[in-house]
């Protein structure tokens, strides 16, 4: 039993690092991991904490921004570098889940868990991101293996585990210490367990969240004070729930539904365990968005809950098949339901969710005259690929008039760098395009799903 354990897990391990491997260092930066090489610089150069939020942010996450950093300076000024931590901590959670999950869930649903993770864009994404969203995610995971761990055996060693790992947690991203509640939870609802022992667990899981609770007063109380002050982005609830449904993929969000309901109706001794976690993947969709400016990131550091509910549900009826045409059919519907989010792998390895910044950077250079100026919606993206665009006129991209006024006010010749997708522009800022500019270039790969990933290089010259 161990041996087959160990095989598979090496197996999905093997095969997540080759997924997380291919193309790493092809995409160029997305917005965020190019704050997130400002923000190492901030952390790692000791620059003083001011209202900035690039000051503040790496002292808030220093964890996954240190780490991120550190491989970045130390193995070379590039995307592979800069993500390599991503893909390495990614493709850990793969195996970790399936040797994690074995002898509380079974093989098939525990490997059904690990090839979900393996094969889902969204983890991909993250495990290809110059950002702290992997590395968060695996250390709640292995947070909540070691509660797991600690309700099925009664062990307050285990507890004071998952309670260490979900401090951790937090310094990798504060919204991680919400993995307090459920370690409490949890303990209070252990199976089979007496009154004393939950007591026990419950108390362990109480003492570590007060400290959490310490070091947030005196730590990051003082970072976070006004963080959101003057924010104007964010999402409403019905929209993070969308994105919550996308981050699963909607088969894999099918089957976390059909995996509650089994284990509900089957009266799973660990019913209650997952659903605590699954609620709180809930609950950062429909609370978040309330308290702070929401980015889908932060609900994807909680994925491992209903990712499991989906492993159940996938394990679950391999068992049957397998009962009744064999091991074999079993394999093969594994097979299946971890594909069924293919065309949505497909398009995001066509060009990595993400805007190819670099190319419209190099076309600008290339084409640019004396005297021509620069804007942007992200002209810190494109800076970071041609030091002209440093200087360039940031355009926000939801009141692109204020800045295609003040340009045509200029009177000067300008290249314009916009993004643009399946939401259509605003029709008054997309008629003064069409009757003032010329759209030079478009850097964009075809997908098959909703999704469009587009650079759009317009020229203006003043008549």
């Amino acid at each position: 039993m161990f041996t087959s354990r160990l095989l598979v897990t090496v197996a999905v391990l093997l095969l997540a690092v080759g997924l997380r491997a291919v193309k790493l260092g092809t995409w160029s930066f997305a917005t965020d991991e190019v704050a997130s090489i400002q923000e190492g610089a901030a952390l790692q150069d000791g620059h003083a904490v001011t209202d900035d939020p690039l000051t503040r942010l790496p002292r808030m996450t220093p964890l996954g921004v240190g780490i991120h950093a550190l491989s970045y300076r130390s193995l070379g000024h590039n995307e592979f570098a800069a993500r390599l931590p991503a893909a390495v901590s990614g493709a850990l959670l793969c195996g970790l889940a399936v040797f994690g999950l074995w002898s509380a869930l079974g093989g098939w649903s525990a490997t059904a868990v690990g090839l979900l993770l393996a094969l889902t864009p969204e983890e991909l994404f993250h495990s290809q991101n110059n950002r702290y969203y992997a590395l968060g995610a695996l250390l709640a995971a292995a947070s909540v293996l070691a509660a797991l761990a600690a309700v099925r055996t009664r062990s307050p060693v285990w507890m004071a585990l998952a309670g260490m790992l979900a401090l951790l947690a937090s310094f990798t991203h504060l919204v991680l210490a919400g993995l307090f509640p459920g370690l409490f939870a949890v303990a209070l609802l252990a199976p089979g367990a007496t009154l004393r022992e939950r007591f026990r667990l419950a108390l362990v899981a109480a003492v570590v969240w007060l400290v959490m609770a310490a070091v947030g007063y005196f730590y990051w109380m003082p970072l976070v004070k006004g963080w959101n002050a003057g924010v104007d982005w964010g999402y409403s609830i019905p929209r993070s729930l969308l994105s919550g449904a996308n981050q699963l993929g909607v088969p894999t969000a099918l089957f976390a539904a059909l995996g509650a309901l089994l284990m509900l109706m089957g009266k799973h001794p660990l019913r209650w365990f997952w659903a605590v976690w699954a609620a709180g993947w809930l609950a950062s969709l429909v609370v978040l968005p309330k308290v702070v400016a929401f980015h889908p990131g932060y609900s994807f550091l909680f994925l491992f809950g209903p990712m499991v509910l989906a492993g159940y549900a996938v394990g679950a009826l391999a068992e049957r098949i397998g009962g009744t045409w064999g091991g074999g059919a079993s394999l093969a519907w594994i097979g299946v339901a971890v594909l069924l989010n293919a065309p949505s792998l497909v398009s995001y390895y066509a060009d990595g969710s993400r805007h190819d910044f670099r190319s419209a950077a190099q076309f600008v250079i290339a084409n640019r005259q004396p005297g021509d100026a620069l804007a942007a919606v992200s002209p810190g993206n494109l800076g970071y690929y041609a030091p002209e665009f440093h200087d360039a006129a940031s355009l926000n991209p939801d009141r692109l008039m204020e800045g295609f006024r003040k340009l045509e006010a200029a009177g000067k010749p300008c290249w314009l760098v916009l993004t643009a997708g399946r939401t259509q522009r605003d029709a008054e800022a997309q008629k003064w395009l069409n009757e003032k500019c010329r759209l030079r270039a478009t850097f964009q790969r075809i997908r098959l799903d909703y999704y469009d990933f587009a650079v759009e290089v317009y020229y203006l010259e003043p008549h």
